[in-house]
């Protein structure tokens, strides 16, 4: 039965991070279409999976949506798993820092011009 837990965990887990993902997305496209955010992050993960030059079509855009549900989902597992060996005391804090910190990377790479450059 022991697997089985490990294997609901992991479900539960994975679920949590597609949802959170789903909302995160949907907040990103609805900036976007009220023109507040430029593009989103459908957008550049859309050309970091293309080949370059390849122009963003609705299709590499279902590409880059379906990209950061499983980057979601997969992130989801991680910060949970972060949760079971640090204990989930404080835990909206340590979700707050993960994000911090990963805004500042991606703001980093997007500053250095590492990886995809939506803006030409």
């Amino acid at each position: 039965m022991k697997g089985r837990s490990n294997m609901d965990t992991v479900l539960r887990r994975s679920i949590a991070g597609f949802v959170a993902t789903i909302i995160a997305v949907s907040v990103n496209w609805i900036l976007y279409l009220f023109r507040v955010l430029p593009s989103t992050t459908s957008h550049y993960a859309a050309i970091s999976i293309t080949p370059p030059g390849t122009l963003i079509t609705n299709f590499s855009l279902l590409l880059g949506v379906l990209t950061n549900l499983v980057a979601g989902t997969f992130g989801g597992v991680g910060l949970a798993s972060l949760f079971n060996w640090t204990g989930n005391d404080y835990s909206w804090l340590k979700g707050i820092g993960i994000a911090a910190i990963w805004g500042l990377v991606a703001g980093l790479m997007l500053k250095f011009e590492i990886g995809a450059r939506v803006h030409d």
